[in-house]
């Protein structure tokens, strides 16, 4: 099985944290956090691929990024 792809860095978010909001955070609030935005631009991605496509181009443009963005993470509820 080919392994999840990994946007986001755990060591990047860790500085960040650290760095800019002073504050400590745990390994697992870093991970979760990492784990559902992973997810989020992956399927993002993928609706805006489809998109482009549906449109008979292999390009993803920001007219393919906007109403995928909008559909995966305009109206998700964070918990």
């Amino acid at each position: 099985m080919p392994k999840k792809t990994e946007f986001l860095k755990f060591n990047t978010i860790k500085e960040y944290i650290n760095e800019i909001l002073k504050m400590r955070s745990s390994r697992d609030a870093v991970k979760k956090f990492i784990k559902e935005f992973d997810s989020s631009i992956e399927a993002t991605l993928k609706e805006a691929g489809k998109l482009a496509k549906e449109d008979k181009r292999n390009t993803v443009m920001d007219q393919d990024i906007a109403p995928a963005l909008e559909k995966h993470l305009g109206k998700k509820h964070l918990t």
